[in-house]
């Protein structure tokens, strides 16, 4: 029983955790703020598939590629392929990854945010349509100061709600 209510919490904080890194994907920002806008799905997606692989996987990140498809109007598939694409990279890398430092792993964060969209762009402009600026790489920086934040939030409340054991 007590194994069953840990699934259902771990679950529902990883679903709450994506509908607020929704939330702040779509969240209107002044227009020079918009470039500087970390990519938050993205980064909670890796966040979970670098604490909880056995809950989230490239199923599910390309399951939460698609909503984001259809709740940013980009055609349906683009952040599917990308979340799909560096969950599995990271997944094949993550012996490396759990031991490399916090500021490592926020590097490699804005490394794969970095070329995320750089392919998203390549993807747009593929399909012919208006793609963004070059100036969103910045928030591939945004995306990686914002990885040791994320860190110490969940794992502060995954600690409190008793989910996790071990950090290795």
């Amino acid at each position: 029983m007590q194994k069953a209510m840990s699934r259902f919490s771990t679950w529902v904080l990883i679903i709450s955790s994506l509908l607020v890194g929704y939330m702040l994907m779509i969240w209107p920002l002044f227009a020079v703020l918009q470039p500087f806008r970390p990519q938050w799905a993205l980064v909670i997606v890796l966040f979970w598939v670098y604490l909880k692989p056995d809950y989230v996987g490239v199923i599910f990140a390309c399951i939460t590629g698609l909503v984001l498809d259809l709740l940013l109007g980009t055609p349906l598939g683009t952040y599917g392929l990308l979340f799909t694409l560096f969950t599995y990279l990271l997944s094949i890398w993550m012996v490396h990854f759990r031991f490399c430092s916090i500021s490592r792993q926020a590097f490699v964060i804005g490394l794969f945010v970095f070329v995320s969209i750089l392919l998203r762009v390549w993807l747009m402009s593929m399909a012919k349509l208006p793609s963004v600026s070059l100036w969103y790489l910045v928030s591939a920086a945004s995306s990686a100061l914002v990885w040791p934040l994320l860190c110490f939030i969940f794992k502060m409340e995954l600690n409190r709600l008793q989910l996790v054991d071990s950090w290795t």
